[in-house]
């Protein structure tokens, strides 16, 4: 089965970050088609996660070892490598055929272009421009497009069904990519596409049901009646779950709804009240916001390159709400499901915790503590790797003379540019995926205090992180239900575990890939001691 994610905007673009971090985290499973749509070329937002996809290619295509076998007087305990060999976790969903497809929407304009233009105004008769005069305000028709449409929703509705389909058939435009991989599996089954956007903005409410109306609309030489019938829609509808500081009187007069977070919750009840009457032709919808709504941009940016907002939880509730989607067992053409989670226990907010993150019904309680463990042993991992052994471990390369190196890369050696280039890309990731995390800690505030232990993020020097290391988790939660066995000795652990670790042979030849593997296999075994989790 085939899955392919589309994000529409700067929201959806910031829900695809968090659905990038559960893939690099071994969450997500199979490969995937990940397309970022948004008219604001330069969207800081949207660009960030291009940079994210291409570190995240980078490391995904270091191939790390399979079915690897340790000898029988090993040095690794048995359950890092017990008897039945352990696959590599980490990087492991292939992402746009590693890189090869573009990741954002190629839609070539310059700042100057104006809606007056998509309408092709100018040359409508005199009655056709009255007709369009009934609908659109002179600073409709003015209004210039090169930074999205500003909530606007009537207007991004037409010039983001135009636009799309001018680039339907671009090359390295992105949509034609995307569009013949999905036409060419459908040939061969079912293939689901989940698409993720705001209801209270202009691009993304524009964007949720014009995506199925445009893949309707494909002539049955494009993609024939039995080939449509394979596929299958889900969809994160973001309600208002943020806010920024107001316009000026001028700015919002000029630029419209969008720019004024106040009135998101009108424009989403005006969104949600269209979808009622016509509804798109999704077959799961997952709603999502947030009951306070923290800032998350210290400025008022309606587009452009500032236009890079702090994460917020629900960008990860939306990520996970992809991963229930693709993982359901089946959907039907004709089923219509709106899927609910909240925080709530008999009339108490718990807030935002491994028990209370919303998972979906495929496996539980099983999942929630499949994901829980997965993301605090990334976590972990991504910590360490940044924080400790890029610079002490890696730079200065005195991993030459630990036992995990002498014992496991043989000939394989982690010097070279290309190995440089890699583990630089690692780093840039990791660095990142903790900005992500201190990023909803500020945004989620006492809600998400649960999660993890937030102070720890805060740390720089190593020798603090390697005492902080033990403790990452909140205690008095499942997976963290007591105080860590190790402390404030977790790095030293991590290392003994490490330096323990033996295999009969590299089993690949990159030597970055296999310390990812090597160091993850260390990372998730001393988060089942120090956290008391159970032998798998």
């Amino acid at each position: 089965m085939a899955n392919y994610y589309i994000g529409i905007g700067g929201t959806g673009a910031r829900c695809a970050e968090a659905f990038i971090y559960l893939a690099a985290a071994g969450i997500i499973k199979g490969d995937m088609q990940l397309l970022i749509i948004d008219p604001d070329a330069n969207n800081g937002n949207s660009s960030a996660v291009e940079n994210l996809l291409t570190y995240y290619t980078t490391i995904s295509r270091e191939g790390q070892p399979r079915n690897p076998n340790s000898p029988r007087t090993f040095k690794i305990l048995s359950s890092i490598l017990p008897a039945k060999p352990r696959d590599p976790v980490l990087f492991q969903v292939g992402v746009n055929n590693d890189g090869a497809v573009p990741g954002l929407w190629n839609m070539p304009q310059t700042n100057e272009r104006q809606f007056i233009d998509v309408v092709e105004y100018a040359a409508c008769s005199q009655k056709l421009k009255s007709f369009v005069d009934l609908f659109y305000q002179t600073e409709d028709l003015d209004m210039r497009l090169g930074v999205g449409y500003q909530g606007r929703t009537n207007v991004g509705a037409v010039a983001l069904k135009e636009d799309l389909e001018e680039t339907r058939d671009r090359e390295r435009g992105g949509l034609r990519e995307f569009l013949v991989a999905l036409t060419r599996d459908l040939q061969n089954g079912e293939a689901r596409v989940f698409v993720t956007g705001s209801v209270f903005g202009g691009t993304g409410a524009a964007g949720i049901p014009t995506l199925p109306a445009l893949l309707k609309g494909l002539g049955e030489q494009d993609l024939p009646a039995n080939q449509r019938a394979n596929l299958r829609w889900g969809c994160a509808m973001m309600g208002p779950y943020f806010i920024f500081p107001r316009p000026s009187a001028a700015e919002a007069a000029h630029l419209g709804l969008g720019t004024d977070s106040t009135l998101h919750p009108i424009a989403t009840q005006a969104a949600l009240m269209h979808y009622a009457h016509t509804p798109p032709a999704y077959q799961h919808v997952y709603l999502i916001g947030a009951p306070f709504r923290g800032q998350t941009n210290d400025a008022n940016h309606p587009g452009g390159s500032d236009q890079r907002n702090q994460p917020h939880y629900a960008e990860l509730a939306a990520a996970l709400a992809a991963w229930d989607f693709f993982s359901l067992q089946s959907t039907d053409r004709e089923e219509k499901k709106l899927h609910f989670a909240d925080t709530q226990d008999n009339g108490i907010d718990r807030g935002v915790t491994w028990e209370t993150l919303p998972v979906g019904v495929v496996g539980a309680p099983g999942r929630r503590g499949e994901l829980a463990q997965k993301l605090i042993a990334f976590t972990t991992f991504v910590y360490v790797y940044r924080n400790i052994l890029h610079n002490e471990f890696i730079t200065n390369q005195s991993y030459r003379d630990s036992d995990m190196y002498k014992d496991n890369f043989g000939t394989l050696s982690l010097e070279g540019y290309a190995q440089e280039q890699s583990l630089v890309a690692l780093n840039a990731f990791c660095d990142n995926y903790l900005g992500w995390l201190r990023g909803i800690s500020q945004t989620g505030g006492e809600a998400v205090r649960s999660l993890f232990n937030w102070q720890a993020f805060e740390a720089r020097d190593v020798s603090s992180c390697e005492l902080l290391v033990g403790n990452l988790v909140a205690l008095g939660t499942p997976e963290a239900p007591r105080l860590p066995n190790y402390s404030r000795t977790g790095y030293q652990k991590i290392m003994e575990i490490l330096n323990r670790t033996k295999l009969d042979s590299p089993q690949t030849q990159s030597p970055v890939g296999l310390l990812i593997y090597l160091l993850y296999a260390a990372v998730y075994e001393f988060c089942r001691q120090n956290y008391g989790w159970p032998k798998k």
